[in-house]
């Protein structure tokens, strides 16, 4: 192969070259930008998870305190029919897991 003189990459190599090298560094740079574009959006979804359990949670605990309210009434109320009713519960489930 001969090279001309003053030219020393007759096949124009270096340009070559340096275009994969910088494709290379444009890939790079684009893949992380996907990855922290991906990341934002599991931080996003986390966080909405998050703020839905969280407000579940303060309706079952509203809920639950409620439904204490409303059986301690009933208890204040009728105190013989709820200690014959507490009775009768612990009497059915003994029988029902009653070991041989």
């Amino acid at each position: 192969m001969s090279i001309i003189k003053g030219n020393s990459d007759p096949l124009g190599l270096s340009a070559v070259k340096d275009d994969i090298s910088n494709l290379r560094s444009d890939m790079k740079e684009l893949f992380q930008k996907l990855i922290a574009t991906r990341r934002t959006e599991t931080e996003i979804a986390k966080d909405k998870v998050t703020e839905e359990l969280r407000d579940a949670l303060q309706v079952a605990t509203k809920s639950g305190k409620q439904t204490v309210e409303i059986l301690e009434s009933k208890v204040q109320e009728n105190p013989f029919i709820s200690l014959l009713l507490s009775f009768s519960v612990g009497f059915f489930f003994g029988a029902l897991f009653k070991r041989k």
